[in-house]
C-alpha cells in the first residue's frame, strides 16, 4: 500500500513542477474516476455532512483540464521540449 502512495505523490510532484505533465495526468485522472465511480457509488453526488462523489469529480475534472491543455509555458515541459 505504501508503494502506491509513493507512486501517487511522485506523480503529483511531477504535475506540479510541469515535468511529463500530461503522462502524470493519467493514471491521477484514472484514479480519482475509480474513487468517484467505484469507491463512491452508493454515496450521494454532493457533499452533505458525509462522504460523497463530488470531491473526487472535481479533482478528475482538473486532471482531464491538463491532460487535454497540457502544461503551459511555465513548465519545465516547455523549457525542455519546446520546438524553437
Amino acid at each position: 500500500m505504501s508503494a502506491v502512495l509513493v507512486g501517487q505523490r511522485r506523480l503529483v510532484d511531477k504535475l506540479v513542477i510541469g515535468l511529463l505533465t500530461r503522462l502524470a495526468a493519467i493514471p491521477l485522472l484514472f484514479t480519482m474516476l475509480v474513487a468517484a465511480l467505484l469507491v463512491h457509488r452508493a454515496d450521494p453526488i454532493f457533499l452533505g455532512g458525509g462522504a460523497a462523489k463530488e470531491p473526487a469529480l472535481i479533482y478528475a475534472l482538473g486532471y482531464a483540464a491538463v491532460l487535454l491543455l497540457g502544461p503551459g509555458r511555465w513548465s519545465l515541459d516547455h523549457v525542455l521540449f519546446a520546438r524553437r
